[in-house]
């Protein structure tokens, strides 16, 4: 069994050839709530915080969405494809989800060129998290049942 932590940077599959990468923000016996992260500063919005660089240890920023949010299993996270072993890409402090760390602009709606970015990043992220809420609310059964 795979312990996850608060603060971790991890990978969940979208489908068999694209993964996403979400901040582990609480963990419950039986899911964790993560933010979906993407490396685009350009598209970040006023509920965006950078997790810059040098805070992660990664070769690149990540902005973590806190507008996009939601219930996750540990079975939906995969494997780094640099190190197979693990599953955790980094790990940090959620001090950096603090307002003075905002890293974006408000929308300025339909026509501001976020919009259908921020659209489609909720998309993707309520096909990642509806089988885990159908669970969580007792609409669906674990595998198995």
């Amino acid at each position: 069994m795979d312990i996850i932590r608060v603060g971790e940077i991890r990978l969940v599959s979208l489908d068999q050839h694209f993964n996403r990468s979400v901040l582990v923000t609480e963990v419950y016996d039986t899911h964790c709530v993560a933010m979906l992260l993407h490396p685009y500063l350009e598209l970040a919005t006023a509920s965006d915080y950078l997790l810059p660089r040098e805070a992660t240890g990664l070769p690149y920023q990540l902005v973590a969405q806190s507008d996009i949010v939601g219930c996750l299993r540990e079975s939906q996270f995969v494997s780094s494809p640099l190190d197979m072993k693990t599953k955790v890409l980094a790990t940090v402090s959620l001090d950096l989800i603090h307002p003075s760390n905002v890293c974006g602009i408000p929308l300025a709606g339909i026509i501001d060129r976020r919009w259908s970015f921020k659209r489609e990043e909720g998309r993707q992220w309520s096909q990642i998290t509806s089988y885990t809420n159908a669970l969580l609310l007792g609409i669906a059964q674990k595998d198995g049942e």
